[in-house]
């Protein structure tokens, strides 16, 4: 593999960009959360709240589903869930096509929890994109139109 030598903006020397953009992705991750930590209901904790993003993500997600993505033991991950259950977030119930399997799905408050901290992230990083130039913010369009389609080959689904 080549090895590309970058300066960032800031005059930073990057041995590669492979380091730029975990950099870079774990800045936006950080902002995300934050917003979206400030943005969920208040009763609820942050693995509560990411369990509810995988079941909205996976309609029909099974226990196994959500600990795997999550990186609980099941145990753990039906503790997560019986939350969510009582708190009215999401719905459990049997699998039609064997039931001895429960399949999990968002209900209409587990949505609006969801889309009110999405929007909440969402509009902080448009309005950090708004303070960049035209010039910068088609740059950086671009530049995840390419990353995007880079990545693209290395998943078939959505991860987590």
């Amino acid at each position: 593999m080549k090895s590309l030598d970058i300066e960032t903006n800031d005059g930073q020397q990057i041995d590669q960009p492979a380091e730029l953009v975990m950099d870079t992705v774990a800045m936006v991750t950080r902002i995300v959360r934050r917003e979206m930590r400030k943005h969920r209901p208040v009763e609820m904790s942050m693995q509560q709240f990411r369990a509810l993003g995988i079941v909205q993500r996976h309609p029909g997600a099974s226990l196994l589903t959500v600990a795997g993505h999550i990186g609980l033991t099941t145990a753990s991950a039906s503790k997560l869930i019986d939350f969510l259950v009582k708190q009215g977030l999401v719905a459990r119930a049997e699998s039609a096509e064997d039931r001895r399997k429960l399949v999990l799905n968002v209900t209409e408050a587990g949505l609006r929890a969801l889309d009110t901290a999405r929007a909440a992230a969402h509009g902080r990083l448009t309005r950090i994109l708004e303070s960049l130039s035209e010039s910068e913010r088609s740059a950086v369009l671009r530049a995840m139109d390419i990353l995007r389609s880079a990545l693209a080959d290395d998943f078939e689904t959505p991860q987590d």
